[in-house]
């Protein structure tokens, strides 16, 4: 996997679930 892909699926996670629980 490359960097971009890692951060693509990330910023996928964050819109399907709420950013309070990455904290």
């Amino acid at each position: 996997m490359s960097k971009e892909d890692v951060i693509q699926m990330q910023g996928e996670i964050v819109e399907n679930l709420p950013n309070a629980t990455f904290r």
